[in-house]
Order: C-alpha cells, then structure tokens, then sequence
C-alpha cells in the first residue's frame, strides 16, 4: 500500500515547484508562514494532477444523428418554439458545428448562446433525435 508521499513522487505538497514572482513556493509548516497564496499552492496541485492522468478533461461535442428533414411535410405549420430550434439546427449544422468538432462551450461561445437555450436545444435535439452527445477525453 502506498503512502499519499509516494503517491506524489515523495514531495511535500507544501514544497511544490512553480514559477512565482518570488521564484517558487517555500513554505514552512511548522511556523505556520507561507510565502504563497492558496490559488498558487492549488493550481499547482491541478496542474500536477492533470500532468499525471489522475485527472482529465471531459468535453462533450453535439453531433447531426441523421439528415435533417423539414417537419413541416403535411402543410401544417409547427409552433414557434420548433421553428426556433430548427433554425439554430440549421444553423449550427451548415456552420459546421454538429460534426462533432467543435465542443458544446465553444458553440455556445461563438453563437452567444446561454446555458438556458443550449440546454433546451439539446434536450428539443435528442426528443426528435436529430442530435447525438459524444463525450471525449
């Protein structure tokens, strides 16, 4: 069984190595003075954490599940709020962006789309099945 010291390569997490203004963290445990802050001390942690794979990044990326056909094929016309979720399918699917490529943040991000109206296409996107959710490592 390995102690939590030899699970971080036998280094002290108050000594930690990274670059600082002061040039490094040093910290004293027993006189209770430290020379860094918190933020430092735990972004280095997260960055040690992530450089050994204990842990990862999880993106999640839309993808078209099948062509898109207009609903509308009997004369009737939808509500609005499909019409609404249509065009932004329509949208993102001639942008490019349900391909799988492009992460659901980085949509969000280029179309200015809120978590409200991202999370109700998706939710109208997997209802009609017009949309998959892949999650990638």
């Amino acid at each position: 069984r390995q102690s939590p010291n030899s699970a971080m390569g036998n280094m002290n997490p108050l000594h930690l190595n990274l670059p600082s203004s002061r040039g490094g963290i040093s910290a004293s445990a027993s006189s209770g003075v430290f020379d860094t802050t918190t933020d430092e001390i735990v972004y280095s942690m997260a960055v040690w954490l992530i450089a050994n794979k204990i842990i990862v990044e999880v993106k999640d990326f839309l993808v078209a599940a099948e062509a898109f056909h207009d609903s509308c094929t009997d004369g009737n016309k939808p509500p609005d709020a499909v019409l609404s979720e249509e065009s932004l399918y329509h949208e993102l699917l001639h942008s490019g962006c349900l391909n799988g490529t492009k992460s659901i943040p980085a949509i969000c991000y280029q179309f200015g789309l809120d978590r409200f109206r991202i999370e109700k296409f998706i939710a109208w996107g997997q209802r009609t099945n017009k949309l998959e959710i892949v999650r990638r490592v």
